[in-house]
């Protein structure tokens, strides 16, 4: 009878840690959302961007039907939710506890004047078209998000998550053994994997064999250009 461990625990392992990146990678990928509240006749737009180096969000608050303010139906303005402080004059104490779009403390940061020269006029025109308006106010969210919040962690967070499923992928790998690159063939201990072949009449588990750690193909990825991999 040949010797014909299962490779279940590893695909198992394997299935468990991808689960688990999978998990991480939504929590870091920017969400965005878009909310109508009226309240007394009087509408609030919402648009905003949630990610892990923090949030923006624009808002437009309209008057009531016929009523003006400086000539104009509604005002807003574009705020940035900070997750660290964001500069060196900033309070250490965040100004914002619980913040209802980052969900933590945050040190907020934002323009009215830039509302009100670059995104009121988009509001004018595309106010009766909402997916338009949404994606237009999408892209300037993403703008904002890239330029305010570049001076966050938020990429190396992203670097250290990676490597931190890559280690644990690693370590599940190394807890099950080797593998034979000519067929597969996964053991514990090569040494004892090849007395036990041997015992049942093989010579080996096939003519090609090479034992190396499991874990020898994932570091294999990582030594790879960024521009090799394919995710």
């Amino acid at each position: 009878m040949t010797y014909q461990p299962c490779p279940c625990e590893a695909l198992r392992a394997f299935i468990e840690a991808r689960a688990k990146e999978e998990k991480r990678r939504e929590k870091m990928e920017p969400k965005l959302n878009f909310e109508v509240h009226e309240k007394e006749g009087r509408k609030r737009f919402v648009w905003s961007l949630k990610g892990l180096g923090g949030g923006v969000h624009i808002w437009a608050q309209f008057l009531s039907p016929g009523e003006t303010s400086f000539g104009e139906r509604f005002y807003g303005g574009v705020e940035v939710h900070h997750m660290k402080k964001p500069y060196d004059d900033s309070p250490d104490d965040a100004p914002i506890k619980d913040c209802w779009l980052t969900g933590c403390d945050c040190w907020p940061d934002g323009s009215s004047l830039y509302f009100s020269e670059r995104l009121q006029p988009m509001i004018e025109v595309y106010e009766d078209e909402p997916e338009k308006l949404t994606s237009l106010m999408n892209g300037e969210l993403l703008s904002w998000y890239g330029r305010h919040l570049s001076r966050s962690d938020f990429p190396a967070m992203l670097a250290e998550a990676r490597a931190e499923w890559f280690m644990n992928l690693i370590k599940a790998a190394d807890s099950l053994g080797y593998h034979c690159t000519g067929c597969g063939h996964i053991c514990k201990d090569p040494d004892k994997d090849l007395t036990i072949l041997r015992k049942t009449g093989a010579l080996s588990c096939c003519p090609e064999r090479e034992m190396e750690p499991l874990s020898a193909p994932i570091l294999d990825i990582l030594d790879q250009p960024s521009g090799d991999r394919h995710e």
